[in-house]
Formats: structure tokens, C-alpha cells, sequence
């Protein structure tokens, strides 16, 4: 079988599909720099890279090394920042794996989703959202997948694994399996990164970082 791994310093994420490597620890950097302006492999949902919908490198706190990159949002609907990296195409066969480790503030929640098609906002194949209150909700936009708590104000190792054969999604968190499901959407294309805390009681304030997973 034919494999692509994507490693990012906020992730670690693979598809044994096609052979293609893709590396990023935020270690390169400098603080304050745009990813998606200095690395072309990451972009933002309009496309635009450097202004608001792109997100900063910082060292205000890390998981491994010095530097990850932080989002924050008060606004009702979220953003301004909107980071994505797209996988490479729209696949729905072979096993994926994302891991990513997250820091949520107190008091306030995370999100980020996975879109199932390469062209971005036509199909949200999973939404994870992570609340003030400690819960953290798997969804698809059609109905709730999965519910379990995640630690708050430290941080966490967050995987998600998916054979897209059997449709079997599993979410760990620091190892611990939290749950199988099946998703009606069985299909990956990208990661976006969206600060938003305005479901499953939210207060809408979002502010998270988000750093290296476990390297594999």
C-alpha cells in the first residue's frame, strides 16, 4: 500500500495513500511571521495569505520546542483567522490520521473542522468543537457523532483515526480511546483551523494554541 504522511509541528497527520511528506515544527519561524506567507503548503480559506484570516508564530507557550501559533476570537461568529491545509485531494479510501496537541484557554473553547471535498465550504465532513466547560463535541453538521470531556488550561494530545474503508472514526485523547462512530460525510480533503466558540453552549470567546503531536 502506497502511503502519504503529512507531519506538521501542530500535527501529525497521515493518509496511506499516495508517498508524499510534509514537515513543520513552527521551529523555523520567526515569531511573528505568517505560516501561510512563508510556507506555500499552508493557506487560509479566501486563499489570501499574511493578513487576518492567517495566523502568527509565537513563543508564548509551546508543547515541544518554544514556538506554535495561538488563536483567539470574542466575535459571535468567529475569525478573522481561518488557516487550512489541504491534504493533497478529496480521498475516501485507506486510513487517516490526524494528531495535534491543544492548549485551550480557561474559560474559553476551541474548533477546528476537516472538509471533505477539495473545494473549500461545500462539505464539512466533521467539526470538533471544544467548550469553556471542559466538553468537546464531534459533529457533521447533521447531528452529534461523538461527546466526551478534554483537559482544560493544559496541554493535550488530540488524534483522530479514521479507516475510510470500514468508515470507522475513533478520537483518542492523550491515548485514551474516547469512542468509535460512523459519519454519513467519510471523506477528508483539509484542515481548517477557525477560532469560534459559538455551539453546544459556548460563550463565544475562543483562545487556544496548537503545537506538535506525538512525532511518528
Amino acid at each position: 500500500m502506497n502511503k502519504l504522511y503529512m507531519l506538521a509541528g501542530l500535527l501529525s497527520c497521515s493518509l496511506l495513500l499516495n508517498a508524499q511528506t510534509f514537515t513543520d515544527d513552527f521551529e523555523s519561524y520567526n515569531v511573528g511571521d505568517y505560516i501561510g506567507a512563508n510556507n506555500p503548503v499552508w493557506t487560509t480559506w479566501s486563499g489570501t495569505t499574511g493578513g487576518a484570516e492567517d495566523v502568527m508564530v509565537t513563543n508564548n507557550n509551546a508543547s515541544n520546542g518554544t514556538q506554535a501559533i495561538y488563536f483567539s476570537s470574542t466575535a459571535a461568529n468567529g475569525g478573522p483567522q481561518d488557516v487550512v491545509l489541504p491534504f493533497g485531494g478529496a480521498y475516501n479510501s485507506g486510513h487517516f490520521s490526524y494528531k495535534s496537541s491543544f492548549f485551550v484557554e480557561s474559560g474559553k473553547g476551541a474548533y477546528f473542522n476537516f472538509q471533505g471535498s477539495t473545494t473549500i465550504g461545500q462539505v464539512y465532513a466533521m467539526n470538533c468543537f471544544m467548550v469553556q466547560n471542559g466538553q468537546l463535541n464531534l459533529d457533521n453538521g447533521d447531528g452529534l457523532l461523538l461527546s466526551t470531556t478534554y483537559p482544560q488550561n493544559s496541554w493535550f494530545e488530540l488524534e483522530i483515526s479514521i479507516n475510510l474503508n470500514t468508515n470507522n472514526w475513533e478520537l483518542f485523547i492523550d491515548g485514551v480511546s474516547q469512542g468509535v462512530f460512523q459519519n454519513t460525510e467519510n471523506r477528508v480533503a483539509s484542515l481548517d483551523l477557525y477560532p469560534v466558540n459559538n455551539s453546544y453552549g459556548g460563550n463565544n470567546n475562543s483562545g487556544y494554541f496548537v503545537d506538535e503531536g506525538v512525532r511518528e
